[in-house]
């Protein structure tokens, strides 16, 4: 979960902090790798102004052959469709028949390192606050430790507390 932590941050980025989570993770392949080579995760995100709460799955693994990162979210009038990879976002409305595209930036593999690194310097240079803090980090790491305690749990959903990943 640590190696493929960036989806954590996407989505506490879209949706909020993270209340819960249920999760399994393990081998499931016969990788030499030291981590586990799977996760899955279900969360819970703050509830919404209109009283409902966000969930979502999470899917985390070093077993799949084709390079895959993309997110799809449903909600009640159609869905959004990101692919990282190919730098597009698609929408399946509500009565549609198909995906419309609502942008494409295709972009090298490396271009988002690259604007890190340069937001970073500016950074220091500036003395302005990064982007993403430690706080955002640290969140992160709440929500693996949570995780992690569900994972030893059997799965029973866990708070993400402020005090889990301290």
């Amino acid at each position: 979960m640590l190696e493929l932590s960036h989806e954590l941050d996407y989505l506490q980025w879209i949706f909020g902090p993270v209340n819960w989570v249920s999760a399994w993770s393990g081998q499931l392949s016969d990788l030499e790798i030291d981590v586990e080579d799977s996760a899955f995760l279900t969360m819970g995100f703050v509830t919404t102004t209109a009283g409902r709460e966000t969930v979502a799955t999470l899917a985390l693994d070093f077993v799949r052959r084709d390079t895959t990162r993309t997110c799809l979210v449903i909600g009640s009038t159609g869905s959004l469709r990101w692919n990282a990879l190919a730098g597009t976002v698609e929408v399946f409305r509500e009565g549609a028949s198909n995906w419309e595209q609502l942008f494409s930036q295709p972009q090298s593999r490396n271009a988002s390192y690259r604007a890190q690194f340069a937001h970073f310097l500016s950074c220091v240079e500036s003395g302005k606050s990064p982007l993403v803090d430690g706080e955002a980090g640290l969140a992160v790491l709440r929500v693996i430790e949570a995780s992690r305690q569900s994972m030893h749990l059997g799965g029973l959903r866990q708070e993400v507390g402020k005090n889990s990943a301290e």
